[in-house]
């Protein structure tokens, strides 16, 4: 597993929980699939824009949430991760 993929999955857990479930004793992978899309994306050459919709839509259409207001900063990191890569 790349490290980027590693450090996208960390970001997610840690940082936009949008279901809330970094605090208790479920499963660390809950949120990989989104991390690996992400990954997928920032190789085809996202931009910040495609990767804040994208976490916007898996809370509003896969999870059935109102989407947070972070999505700004979660995609600025996930950009800065993947930069740091290469």
């Amino acid at each position: 597993m790349s490290d980027s993929l590693c450090q996208l999955k960390t970001l997610l857990w840690a940082q936009w929980d949008p279901i809330g479930v970094n605090t208790t004793c479920c499963p660390r992978d809950e949120y990989d699939s989104y991390a690996s899309q992400l990954l997928r994306m920032l190789n085809d050459g996202a931009e910040h824009q495609q990767i804040a919709s994208y976490l916007a839509w898996a809370e509003r259409e896969n999870m059935g949430l109102k989407p947070t207001d972070i999505h700004d900063s979660i995609a600025a990191r996930a950009i800065q991760i993947h930069t740091q890569a290469f």
